[in-house]
């Protein structure tokens, strides 16, 4: 027997091995899965994951690429894909392709990448083999490399498949070097089988048959986090209960509208009043699952109304604007949407920054309700401030609706002659002052 022919093939197992294999690559994706979702930082958010998924089987489509000297079993030329294209694990073994008795190669088209796909992880190949024939002397050797549509640029290595004294049946082989790269990258992706040829004195016309062949493997799955949209808010005054009823001012300050100084009826609330501010925000993007996202409420004062650009500060202890104490619990949930139309979900009564992640879960395009309980106690009189809600990790929403304002109670020192006042620089009219 020649050295050509001692040859054997490195990676390749029976169905038995093969499927044992199978299961061990899922169970290490799982594994790997389970460590990202129990080691994430709980309010450490990013907009994109990556989460290590099984790939859908690819196999290969029509039309075929390049074909240099291979057929199938009518030694046709054409149409090489579809002799292939079934499952090696039930091949219909009288329907292949094969070289044609010398060196030949063909590239094949493959399935598109999944919507969700960000990088390869790992790519196998599966195949199965009717037994070679007319071989005596010469060798041949069958690998298999993935391309770009360039069908010149690699996007894997190249793997040795099968010798001329490979006996039939189904192989796997694991392909060593994987490119990462993109959807874009691999969309449109070959595979190119290649049959190396060497004649040994006379030719003897040999050939290795392949009857089908699919790639398999595991990919880096974009997993998207949920972003959301603050729509609705109102204000109420403190119950001292988790439910609120009484809107503030007099007459009712209509929801999606500021508290302003006049007329006096509003009420502008001075340092000492307690407010309840109930908002919704639309989710976004993707499903919102329970316990997923904290929340920190913001405010800033200024003379516009806008949720956006810089200088926003968190509520909280030694700030212009500080969470109210109550008798009610933090983190209550809530009973009843006070908001117009009703909020799908119902979330917490809060009076702390960051919120715990929401108790309840949503699905996209979902309004998700709460109810902020706050007090100005360091807050500048007549003066206007807006307040928003973030994520907990300082993640900004998608887009802000509406942006909850309110201007504060006039001191005296705001005051003009005949009572005229101004807040944050705009003459607002006349005061009544109690």
């Amino acid at each position: 027997m020649s050295k050509s022919q001692r040859i054997t093939i490195t990676g390749t197992m029976k169905r038995k091995m093969e499927n044992k294999k199978k299961l061990f690559a899922k169970a290490i994706s799982l594994v790997l899965i389970l460590a990202m979702v129990v080691l994430w930082p709980l309010n450490s958010r990013i907009k994109e994951v990556q989460a290590i998924t099984a790939l859908p089987t690819l196999r290969p489509v029509t039309p075929d690429g390049t074909i240099t000297n291979v057929v199938d079993a009518g030694d046709g030329a054409t149409n090489l894909y579809a002799s292939i294209d079934d499952d090696p694990d039930t091949p219909d073994t009288g329907d292949y392709i094969n070289n044609d008795g010398a060196a030949g190669s063909v590239f094949l088209n493959l399935t598109d990448m999944p919507a969700d796909f960000s990088s390869m992880a790992t790519l196998d190949i599966d195949f199965y083999l009717n037994a070679p024939a007319f071989f005596s002397d010469d060798t041949a050797i069958l690998t298999g490399q993935v391309f770009q549509s360039d069908e010149t640029t690699t996007l894997t290595s190249q793997e040795q498949l099968a010798i001329q004294t490979t006996t039939a049946g189904f192989y796997s082989v694991s392909f060593t070097t994987v490119t990462g790269s993109d959807k874009t990258t691999w969309d449109g992706a070959v595979l190119k089988l290649d049959w190396a040829y060497t004649q040994n004195k006379g030719p003897d016309g040999g050939e290795i048959y392949v009857a089908a062949a699919e790639l398999d493997g595991t990919y880096n799955e974009v997993v998207l986090a949920p972003t959301f949209t603050l729509n609705s808010y109102r204000w109420y005054v403190d119950s001292d209960a988790e439910d609120v009823t009484e809107p503030w001012g007099d007459p009712d300050i209509a929801q999606d509208t500021a508290i302003t100084a006049t007329p006096v009826s509003n009420d502008p609330p001075s340092t000492t009043q307690e407010l309840r501010l109930r908002v919704n925000f639309t989710v976004n993007t993707t499903d919102l699952p329970a316990s997923d996202t904290a929340f920190k409420l913001q405010f800033k004062k200024q003379t516009s109304i806008d949720c956006t650009g810089s200088g926003w500060t968190d509520v909280g202890t030694s700030q212009d604007w500080d969470f109210a104490t109550s008798t009610v619990t933090d983190g209550t949930d809530l009973t009843v949407s006070r908001l117009s139309p009703v909020s799908n979900v119902l979330e917490e009564y809060i009076k702390s920054n960051p919120t715990g992640t929401n108790p309840n879960s949503a699905t996209t395009g979902q309004e998700i309700e709460y109810d902020f309980h706050i007090v100005g106690t360091s807050a500048s009189s007549a003066s206007q401030y807006t307040f928003r809600v973030i994520e907990s990790d300082g993640t900004v929403f998608d887009s802000y609706t509406n942006c909850p304002t309110l201007e504060t109670e006039p001191g005296t020192g705001d005051l003009l002659r005949h009572g005229n006042i101004f807040v944050g620089g705009s003459e607002k009219g006349f005061w009544w002052a109690d």
